[in-house]
């Protein structure tokens, strides 16, 4: 056995570890204060439901696509709930187990000394996304249970041929409730196979063997999720993946994260940076390596633009770190001195964590920033945390009072309602009812089309374009669509997801899915809109020159955006076609303006630069185009359509392209 490496007599400071203890009961009090469930949790919680009538693993019963990325959490959640007949109180209870049992398994089996304990609580304490996400019915407490169970495993026993086996069976745990936080474990797990074999003399055979069959969670669910969902990946990779968005943009949105994160939250990411210094000066290879995977996963989640929730993906790095700490020598000033700046900062930084006030807004409106990263506990706590009187009797939370009027008004409005936000309205929704998600989470078809949204998307939140015949194909179980193209993607995605698991031509289906086969097809597709839908977002999707365009109409105003209008993006110098097609009535007394809003650097300008005072109002469809050049770099080009009178001008397409694209998209 290693012997740790912070442990040993801590004689000094033994009339402190009754405080140690006392910070342990005040975080467990902080966790119990800020505990909630957030409304994607229900997303999965649909499919749990549907599982206990008999449903099998659905979220819509009518076809197999998995919405849920952490199965060891879900399943979890599913059979405790099974037991308890509700999710609410059960998954905060379980988060609130796992994390604090992450706390003292590292405090228990690490044995750190006082100062460095008295700096990782308070630092825990201070930390908005531990004691956002040490409940919130994410996979985040289970992640942080694990990681640190590898670190205690990884510190304690070494590079040995049995801590081997124990590795690789918790990361693959690990992986099993979120694949991607395998990167957290990587460096450690390849380093340590590595020195099995050729310091421990444990064999290549051997060693890959072990590795095989401890990895065995992982891998059996990738092949039951192949064979059962038709990918071994679950529907949400291919509808945040599938976009269009070029890598810098998302990589700008992940780096907006981090410093977004730095200013709601400056203690996680302080600390994950004070660790990492400290390990890699300090520490053995056992807590380098470890730390090599954190910057893996950081590097990971610039590059894939993070996430729209604040913090979320910083919560298990940060408990890993807190591992890692523990079994680093610091000097004892420096601990206590790190540990009260830790406390300040819980007191005084923007969202101070240690107090009372901190629970929530006035108004969820605020917990949302411009760039659409939210405080998604802020936002939710209202209704949906613990402490609500109103959710320990009715546990099934909301965002605001009115929302579950709502829901049924949304859920009564059609057979096959399109809408955005699926985790409550799915939850409350019978099974039989058929939810299409316009932001594909729970749709296999739509996160196969190209986003109908790329100049002013919210991440994690990626519009597709409602093709005309889709709902009717659904709602006739029918193949509808005239297009050549979503023909052939409807009809993959159908045997795939609702043939038998081994009918005729649906592994080939299967491995053309999963291998970007059909993406060729749409590489210049503009979808085509009900021209009925004028209260939805209709508009166009075409690539050139990193960008693409939408357009929308909320209320009587409509807009298509060039660039983006919060990334550091811009528009290049082109000569451009501007196209609308659109139809009205005899009502409509005077035609709608079309005026170009641009930004410059800081500079902003607006020109009117169509009038169409004679427009056509037959009822039918007409096309108005326009020629415009950009002479130089823009950050984004944005046309208005503003309407005067009573009638309804309905757009069905809005395209801006450059003008040597004409012939491509005819």
């Amino acid at each position: 056995m290693i012997k740790q490496i912070q442990g040993g007599p801590d004689e000094e400071f033994s009339p402190l570890r009754p405080v140690i203890w006392f910070l342990f009961g005040l975080l467990a009090w902080n966790i119990l204060k800020y505990a909630w469930v957030g409304e994607d949790s229900y997303i999965a919680w649909r499919v749990s439901k549907n599982l206990m009538l008999g449903h099998g693993l659905r979220w819509n019963i009518a076809e197999r696509v998995q919405v849920f990325t952490n199965p060891f959490w879900f399943f979890l959640v599913t059979g405790f709930a099974y037991l308890t007949h509700e999710f609410f109180i059960t998954a905060i209870t379980l988060g609130l187990l796992c994390s604090l049992g992450a706390v003292y398994i590292s405090m228990r089996f690490l044995k750190p000394g006082v100062p460095v304990t008295f700096f990782c609580l308070a630092a825990l304490l201070s930390s908005k996304a531990f004691n956002d996400y040490a409940t919130s019915g994410l996979e985040n407490s289970l992640g942080a249970l694990l990681a640190v169970l590898f670190a205690v495993i990884l510190i304690r026993q070494g590079f040995t041929f049995r801590s081997l086996a124990y590795l690789t069976f918790t990361a693959s745990l690990a992986a099993f409730n979120r694949l991607d936080s395998i990167l957290l474990f990587m460096p450690a797990l390849l380093y340590a196979a590595y020195n099995v074999i050729t310091v421990h003399k444990g064999g290549v055979l051997k060693t890959l063997a072990a590795l095989f069959v401890c990895s065995a969670p992982l891998w059996l669910w990738l092949i039951f999720s192949t064979v059962y969902y038709g990918s071994p990946l679950p529907n949400t990779y291919f509808a945040k993946t599938n976009t269009g968005i070029p890598i810098n943009w998302l990589r700008m949105q992940g780096i907006l994260y981090f410093i977004d994160s730095l200013k709601r939250d400056t203690v996680t990411l302080t600390f994950i940076i004070i660790c990492l210094f400290i390990t890699f000066r300090k520490g053995s290879s056992y807590v380098k390596l470890p730390g090599a995977g954190i910057v893996l996963y950081l590097l990971y989640t610039i590059n894939v633009g993070a996430d729209f929730m604040s913090g979320r993906f910083f919560m298990v790095p940060f408990v890993l770190s807190v591992s890692l700490l523990f079994s680093v020598k610091i000097t004892n000033a420096s601990a206590f001195g790190l540990g009260a700046a830790m406390l300040i900062l819980g007191f005084t930084v923007l969202n101070p964590v240690l107090l009372p006030a901190a629970t929530g807004p006035t108004t969820p409106l605020l917990a949302v920033d411009h760039i659409g990263i939210a405080d998604e506990r802020k936002y939710y706590f209202k209704n949906a945390g613990l402490t609500s009187f109103y959710n320990l009797w009715n546990r099934q939370p909301t965002t605001c009072d009115s929302c579950r009027g709502e829901t049924a008004v949304q859920l009564a409005a059609s057979d096959i309602p399109v809408i955005g936000n699926i985790g409550y309205l799915g939850f409350e929704a019978k099974p039989e009812k058929h939810i299409v998600d316009y932001n594909a989470l729970g749709d296999a078809f739509f996160s196969r089309l190209p986003m109908a949204c790329i100049s002013n998307w919210r991440i994690g939140h990626f519009g597709r374009p409602e093709p005309l015949e889709y709902v009717p194909s659904l709602r006739q179980n029918k193949n509808l669509f005239s297009d050549p193209r979503l023909y052939e993607i409807y009809d993959a995605v159908h045997s795939v997801t609702r043939d038998p698991y081994f009918a005729p031509g649906r592994w080939t289906y299967i491995y053309r899915l999963n291998t970007g086969y059909y993406n060729k097809l749409l590489k210049y597709y503009i979808p085509e809109f009900s021209p009925d839908l004028y209260h939805k977002t209709c508009g166009t999707d075409t690539v050139e020159n990193g960008f693409k365009v939408r357009v929308s109409l909320p209320g009587d105003t409509g807009y298509l955006l060039l660039g983006h209008k919060y990334l550091p993006v811009t528009v290049k110098p082109n000569n451009y076609r501007l196209e609308i097609q659109y139809k009205t009535d005899d009502t409509l007394h005077a035609g709608p303006v079309f005026e170009a809003e641009a930004y410059e650097k800081d500079n902003f300008f607006k020109n009117r630069v169509y009038n169409a005072d004679n427009i056509t109002a037959d009822g039918k469809y007409h096309t108005l185009t326009m020629n415009f050049e950009i002479q130089k770099p823009l950050l984004y080009l944005k046309f208005n359509i503003r309407t005067f009178g009573n009638g309804k001008l309905t757009i069905k397409r809005m395209a801006a392209y450059p003008q040597d694209m004409e012939q491509v998209l005819k």
